[in-house]
């Protein structure tokens, strides 16, 4: 069951904001190797592609990735923190019980107009700010190196 640290006569609306799977794991594996484009960690061409790691079945491809949000969403309960179907249920359920919003940070846009829609009281005007100053933004954390699984939403 999913556990919260308050109390329940607060009547809280929950809303959060997550990475896209796919596109998390494929930002996790390049940021790792060769950092964000300001601060490069290694040179480029000695990393391996996403597709080739995968291809490869090389460990490091094949451990934590989408895996890591099913724990956040499911709670405390023991069998939440193994990657298992029940974990996975347990989760979505959650977010369908206890949770007004949940949006994808790769469609910010989209989260931002709903929260405007659902929760004016906080959200209103957040889109137009949001669009003001998003180019600053997106150029400030671009990871330095992607191929493979370009993600069109």
């Amino acid at each position: 069951m999913f556990h919260h640290e308050f109390p329940s006569e607060l009547n809280l609306t929950y809303i959060n904001l997550i990475r896209e799977p796919l596109a998390r794991f494929v930002s996790q594996y390049y940021y790792k190797r060769v950092g964000f484009a300001k601060k490069r960690k290694s040179d480029i061409s000695k990393v391996d592609s996403i597709n080739d790691c995968i291809v490869n079945q090389d460990p490091i491809c094949l451990k934590g990735g989408s895996w890591t949000l099913i724990p956040y969403f499911c709670g405390n309960d023991y069998f939440c923190q193994k990657p298992t179907k029940r974990a996975l249920n347990a989760a979505m359920e959650n977010v369908r019980k206890s949770y007004l919003l949940v949006g994808i940070l790769e469609d910010y846009d989209r989260f931002l107009k709903l929260g405007e829609v659902l929760m004016p009281r906080f959200f209103k005007g957040s889109h137009t700010l949001y669009q003001s100053i998003y180019t600053k933004l997106r150029r400030n954390s671009v990871t330095a190196y992607k191929v493979g699984f370009h993600l069109n939403f």
